[in-house]
């Protein structure tokens, strides 16, 4: 299992909007050091590919496998080509199946990867935060390159509402600088509540995939789908849930 959180690398990106992947995937890793579940190896920078990884492996038997929290560190238009070059030579996504040890990518709904992507979204308002399975790149220059990268759409989304300039604001539309900047006031209350809350709902998703893992739905499918697609809606029931209580509280 792997989660991708999308961002630029270099000081002068920490805290902006479109950094949010980052600091999503860097808590989430925080939180399971703390669990005492699981083993892990902490942050680790790898100069050959250029990306940052964060290994656990939970310490119950029933499966065999590291979780993968990634940070691709070539910019975010090349977040795909760094990612991609990682799986294949890692065979994160290596099965049986698989020819000449290269990932097996799925083509289907019924068997996507086993790959959490987490990243901003302008389309939505600050403190909004879905999950998707499949579908375009909504302008999204990073998913756009893992889009081209891997040659399927089949795999999940964290989608983190930042706002969008809009033609009212002093950046007149001006998506790039809207988020490259920081968020301010009201927003960036309203990040750190989705922050926390993507947090929560990825938690979520594991504490779904090990509780079911040890039955026979693991071998529904090469990658287990089915255990994913229980997460999935485990994490889209609580989003939608804690999302709306929030708007009753305002």
């Amino acid at each position: 299992m792997v989660f991708l959180g999308l961002g630029n690398p270099g000081q002068e990106y920490i805290g902006t909007r479109h950094n949010i992947g980052f600091e999503i995937i860097e808590e989430l890793s925080r939180k399971i050091s703390l669990d005492s579940n699981f083993v892990v190896e902490g942050w680790k920078s790898n100069r050959d590919f250029k990306i940052d990884v964060f290994k656990a492996r939970h310490k119950s038997n029933l499966v065999d496998k590291n979780l993968y929290f990634c940070k691709p560190l070539g910019y975010m238009n090349r977040s795909g080509q760094v990612f991609r070059a990682y799986a294949d030579y890692f065979k994160l996504f290596h099965d049986e199946g698989s020819k000449e040890g290269k990932s097996n990518i799925s083509i289907n709904r019924s068997d996507p990867l086993p790959l959490i992507v987490v990243h901003d979204e302008i389309d939505f308002e600050p403190g909004v935060v879905k999950i998707k399975l499949g579908g375009s790149a909504g302008g999204h220059n990073g998913i756009k390159d893992i889009l081209s990268s891997f040659s399927t759409e089949w795999f999940y989304r964290l989608r983190v509402g930042v706002g969008h300039p809009g033609t009212d604001s002093s950046n007149r539309g001006d998506v790039s600088n809207w988020v490259l900047g920081k968020p301010f006031g009201l927003d960036k209350e309203k990040l750190k509540f989705a922050e926390s809350l993507s947090v929560d709902s990825l938690l979520r998703f594991l504490s779904v995939y090990y509780e079911n893992i040890k039955g026979d739905s693991l071998n529904n499918n090469s990658r287990g789908g089915s255990i994913l697609d229980k997460g999935y809606k485990e994490v889209s029931s609580f989003l939608a849930n804690s999302i709306k209580a929030a708007s009753q509280e305002k």
